[in-house]
């Protein structure tokens, strides 16, 4: 399957004095980037306008670097290493956030920012956007049990990449979170599932 997403110009934010802009390919390969270039112009696209039914994938390019989900499976990908999720109880049953036969298309897509100013002197004040952070939401029936789920990826200032994970279950689940990086290399973390509570753990991209 071709992949535009990986086409595009990692460093293209630099263009548009942003450290990323978030990226839309769509099924017919076609790309819709958040800021373009229009007759010398600079367009900013909406992230409402997003066509969810036919999006392939989304993420962010900037500094040389991509950070992104496919919408078919929910797998996220950084910087050329991939990484999926899934839920193992005490029974040793498998409930996989991934590979789901579902559309991962309710994109989310948010920037926190902060203003700095110094009292002592007028006109002194300076917005930064401190992070950016994109991923995606569902619902889920596994193995008949029914979950909610969210996985947002966080690009912060000068911090470590991480991945957001929201857990719900709808009934108690004992057993261990399980992150897998490229297939192979395993990271696993106890956790309850106590029903219709969340299970939200911040995982430092490795």
């Amino acid at each position: 399957m071709i992949n535009n997403f990986l086409n595009v110009d990692k460093n293209i934010a630099e263009s548009f004095q942003r450290d990323f802009i978030w990226i839309a390919e769509y099924n017919n390969g076609l790309i819709l980037p958040e800021f373009a270039l229009e007759n010398g112009l600079v367009k900013q696209n909406s992230f409402f306008d997003i066509d969810k039914q036919n999006l392939l994938r989304f993420g962010y390019v900037g500094h040389g670097m991509d950070f992104y989900f496919e919408s078919f499976n929910g797998v996220i990908k950084i910087n050329g290493n991939e990484y999926t999720i899934k839920y193992i109880d005490s029974e040793d049953k498998v409930y996989e956030f991934t590979n789901q036969n579902v559309l991962y298309n309710e994109i989310i897509q948010f920037k926190n920012s902060a203003s700095y100013f110094n009292p002592l002197q007028e006109g002194t004040s300076i917005e930064r956007i401190e992070a950016y952070n994109l991923g995606y939401k569902g619902s889920f029936l596994i193995n008949g049990k029914e979950f909610s789920f969210k996985a947002i990826i966080k690009i912060p200032f000068n911090q470590p990449v991480k991945i957001e994970y929201r857990i719900v279950s709808k009934e108690s689940l004992k057993g261990n979170i399980v992150i897998a990086k490229n297939q192979f290399q395993k990271f696993d973390y106890h956790a309850e599932l106590n029903p219709d509570e969340a299970c939200e753990l911040s995982w430092v991209v490795r």
